[in-house]
């Protein structure tokens, strides 16, 4: 999702959620305005969060990173 808010209108969205293994259930967590604004957050680089985004993956073992909010 491009999204104009003040990262640029060019920015890609993150959309974050916690996974629960337990329940086997994905809740929202945070939204970022950016990669790099959630680069920032987690403290990770641009090309290890690049790693997580949109492949369903978890990232740190609690979080699913994506571009769309689901």
């Amino acid at each position: 999702v491009k999204n104009p808010g003040p990262q640029g209108p060019g920015a890609l969205a993150v959309f974050v959620f916690s996974f629960d293994p337990i329940l086997n259930k994905t809740t929202f967590y945070k939204s970022f305005f950016s990669v790099t604004e959630t680069t920032k957050h987690f403290n990770h680089s641009r090309p290890h969060l690049s790693r997580y985004l949109d492949k369903n993956k978890l990232f740190k073992n609690k979080w699913v990173l994506s571009s769309s909010e689901k």
